[in-house]
């Protein structure tokens, strides 16, 4: 990680007006949990090419992770309005309106004529849905329709891991994150599926299953950037309000 990021802050050094080199740096930033100084890169990034549909969806990422989630939305609005086939900014879009309780605008996205999300991520919405309903078994069929569908086309698993994780099936997601990390699956770090193990008391399994050797190097830098105030302001992980939620 520090080589990275030596590596990185180099390259942003040696050509502060490359948007590339801002962008893989806020990215960088991002991953160790400093969203205050990701932030700064990912703006850079998208204001020195602001008509990139990517940059903008960085930085949105950048706000969903640190909770502002109508700067996030405005961004990822602004990432389709820039290019109309981006699935990225799509489905993060209808996440952010579904965690966000907006149900209606949810669905009028999910309608436009003419647009993808892509089939993994439609199952992926649809099961979300289905757990904010309460409806638990229906969710469940769900979430085994995307694991046959990511294990067929060798894709990553950790969505539906961590849909199990939602709906407290501690075995079956644990070991779709076993079977993940043994693949060397990138998206086991990501933020926006799994963070911290000890912020999940309920599932022993999963806990289990993330504290490898080299990912505790990356938490312990979680836990730096979040007592310093640069990460997320509460322990309450975007997973757990998502189950508040699915339990209310």
């Amino acid at each position: 990680w520090s080589a990275a990021a030596d590596s990185l802050a180099r390259a942003v050094e040696l050509h502060p007006n490359d948007a590339v080199s801002a962008n893989f740096y806020g990215d960088y930033l991002y991953t160790i949990g400093d969203y205050r100084q990701a932030e700064v890169y990912e703006k850079r990034a998208a204001e020195l090419e602001p008509l990139s549909a990517a940059n903008q969806h960085e930085l949105a990422l950048v706000y969903y992770l640190m909770g502002r989630m109508e700067d996030a939305i405005a961004l990822e609005r602004m990432a389709i309005e820039l290019n109309p086939d981006f699935q990225n900014a799509r489905s993060t879009l209808a996440r952010l309106l579904l965690e966000t309780g907006l149900n209606d605008e949810f669905s009028e996205l999910m309608k436009e004529p003419g647009v993808t999300i892509g089939e993994r991520s439609e199952i992926w919405m649809n099961a979300r849905l289905l757990i904010k309903q309460g409806q638990h078994e229906a969710a469940l069929l769900e979430v085994e329709k995307l694991v046959q569908l990511t294990t067929e086309k060798g894709q990553s698993q950790v969505k539906a891991a961590m849909l199990f994780a939602l709906l407290n099936e501690d075995a079956l997601a644990a070991d779709l994150l076993e079977r993940a990390y043994a693949q060397g699956d990138p998206i086991v770090i990501s933020h926006l599926y799994f963070f911290l193990p000890e912020h999940r008391p309920g599932l022993l399994r999963v806990q289990q299953a993330l504290k490898k050797p080299d990912l505790v190097k990356l938490y312990d830098h979680l836990n730096t950037n979040n007592s310093a105030g640069n990460g997320r302001v509460s322990p309450v992980t975007l997973l757990h309000c998502c189950i508040s939620i699915a339990l209310i």
